[in-house]
């Protein structure tokens, strides 16, 4: 049970850190604007490394949903529109 909800708490926070909260301004960008008027896309290119590593030793329990879990954030990374 304890396995089970720490990878789960893992997994949620790892989509709320990497999914916006509104699935909208993916495609919306950030637009500044410059002192001379000019409007600027900004933080239009996204990188994300995605790490799942389940295996620990000194005393750490394994996580065995650690590589599916990784997987998955990395698919739903990509398929917003990231890379």
């Amino acid at each position: 049970m304890k396995k089970q909800f720490l990878s789960l708490s893992v997994t949620v926070l790892l989509l709320s850190l990497v999914l916006p909260p509104n699935p909208h301004a993916a495609t919306r960008g950030i637009v500044a604007t410059t002192s001379h008027g000019e409007s600027i896309s900004v933080y239009s290119d996204y990188h994300a490394l995605v790490v799942g590593v389940g295996t620990y030793t000194a005393g750490w329990p394994n996580l065995p949903g650690a590589l599916k879990d990784s997987k998955e954030v990395a698919s739903a990374w990509k398929n917003s529109g990231s890379r």
